[in-house]
């Protein structure tokens, strides 16, 4: 009778050292995702943000200087 293996949560240490080499590697991608859309704000660009709640909707308007317009 084959013994079925159950997965318990826990990582291998062979897991952990793969998971900890990749962490900086995606860190980096971030940071120059988030730049590269940084650079492409303009003098023209609106950023709008939402938050949709259960009951309040919130949105906010911000110019390309980071001014609050609504």
């Amino acid at each position: 009778m084959k013994k079925r293996l159950r997965y318990t949560g826990k990582r291998s240490y062979q897991e952990q050292d793969q998971i900890r080499k990749v962490a900086p590697i995606m860190k980096s991608k971030l940071k120059q995702k988030q730049n590269q859309r940084i650079t492409r704000i303009t003098n023209m660009t609106l950023v709008v943000g939402t938050d949709i709640a259960k009951k309040t909707h919130v949105a906010q308007a911000v110019d390309f200087r980071g001014i609050e317009l609504g």
